[in-house]
């Protein structure tokens, strides 16, 4: 009896994974039919990384040309390797935002503000890594910048002469000298794996750039407390049911 309820279990979990996936991803399975051991495989990678991105303040991309899909996810810090997610899930401060194709990439436009991606290269960063930044934002015309830190963009706001400076603290600080006594947890906090970039903001009056980020700030609180309340929930139903039983 215990295999089972075990077996029925994991067929439940496989299901409501396809249902919470299915609307981003270009596949789909008959949930009437036992899933392979390929395709639970499958859908909890999908269904793993769909909930990290969908973890902060965000709107969906879905592109009517489709090879725009790629540069939005790029742009929305999102991991490209997983190819059967036909969306972008692109950052937000809880406020629907336009997104703009140009000759210097793509602009995300928030009310007044207006936000564009800067990629930074791992070479650049190893080298003068202060004096890289500075000359990747040298013809930017914005009031400020954030970082990217993976799949997530650290809310603090830099002024263009001090932005140089943050990055660099994160380099030496991450650079996998010695600072963190374990090796393997050491080298998964290398910059090099989650460094990628800057996020530039501009706007007429630099007020709406610092409300804007305040606002994403509160967003993402509001959403983590979100998170944890209906998780206690799930908790409480799942102990109500086994009680019941």
């Amino acid at each position: 009896m215990p295999n089972i309820t075990q077996k029925k279990k994991g067929r439940k979990l496989f299901n409501e994974r396809v249902k919470s996936i299915r609307s981003f991803v270009d596949f789909d399975y008959d949930l009437r039919k036992a899933p392979t051991k390929a395709q639970k495989s499958k859908v909890k990678r999908y269904s793993d990384e769909i909930a990290k991105l969908r973890n902060r303040p965000y709107q969906v991309y879905r592109p009517r040309i489709k090879s725009r899909l790629r540069p939005v996810q790029q742009f929305a810090q999102q991991d490209t390797s997983l190819p059967g997610i036909k969306v972008a899930f692109v950052p937000t401060a809880g406020k629907r935002q336009k997104i703009r194709f140009n000759k210097r990439g793509i602009t995300a436009v928030a009310e007044h503000v207006r936000i564009t991606s800067v990629t930074l290269s791992i070479r650049g960063l190893a080298g003068d890594t202060g004096g890289y930044v500075a000359r990747r934002i040298a013809d930017i015309e914005a009031s400020h910048f954030t970082i990217q830190a993976g799949a997530f963009e650290i809310p603090i706001p830099y002024l263009p002469e001090s932005v140089p400076v943050a990055v660099t603290a994160l380099v030496e600080r991450y650079g996998g000298n010695g600072e963190v006594p374990d090796k393997e947890e050491r080298e998964n906090h290398h910059w090099a794996n989650w460094l990628f970039g800057l996020k530039s903001y501009t706007a007429e009056n630099q007020e709406d750039v610092t409300a804007y980020l305040m606002d994403k700030r509160e967003q993402i609180k509001n959403d983590k407390k979100e998170r944890d309340r209906a998780r206690k929930r799930k908790e409480r139903r799942a102990q109500q049911e086994s009680k019941g039983r």
